[in-house]
């Protein structure tokens, strides 16, 4: 949790000091009292006093988001073609991101590995639906997708 300091100022008025606070006030004394003040009318008193307390502010509590994501890929000549679904039982309207690793195999044999980010979006408890192709070049075989640093958060 954390401390915030936060002033509060306080009017106050007590009905036993206004004459006291008034003749104060009138006095015509070249100091005015700090925080006591006469309204042109002469029938109001106003005093004033700044009071700096702490008070505890709870931490903001957030729903916890569980978003499964289920992916299907294939190769489209020199794209990586990824279909896929993100749902999210645990939220009615919920945002995040993630990331699409693919990875390639080229004819001698080396591996390369490229990396996506995605945002997403959930709104009314909807499964999130994504089809994208992602360039993976020329004369090489795509070997595999995955999704990896799946980031949540409910919105609610």
């Amino acid at each position: 949790m954390d401390l915030k300091q936060i002033a509060l100022v306080f009017s106050v008025l007590s009905v036993a000091a206004v004459p006291t606070l008034f003749a104060q006030a009138t006095s015509g004394s070249a100091e005015p009292t700090p925080g006591i003040g006469v309204n042109e009318d002469s029938n109001t008193v106003r005093v004033e006093k700044e009071i700096t307390t702490r008070l505890v502010v709870p931490a903001i509590v957030t729903q916890r988001c569980a978003a499964t994501i289920t992916i299907s890929f294939q190769q489209r000549n020199t794209a990586a073609r990824v279909e896929g679904a993100i749902e999210n039982p645990t939220c009615t309207n919920a945002s995040g991101t993630y990331e699409i690793n693919v990875s390639t195999r080229d004819a001698a044999g080396e591996t390369r590995r490229m990396q996506f980010s995605e945002v997403w979006q959930q709104v009314d408890s909807n499964v999130v639906e994504f089809n994208k192709d992602y360039e993976i070049g020329a004369e090489v075989d795509l070997t595999r997708v995955q999704v990896r640093s799946t980031h949540c958060e409910c919105v609610d």
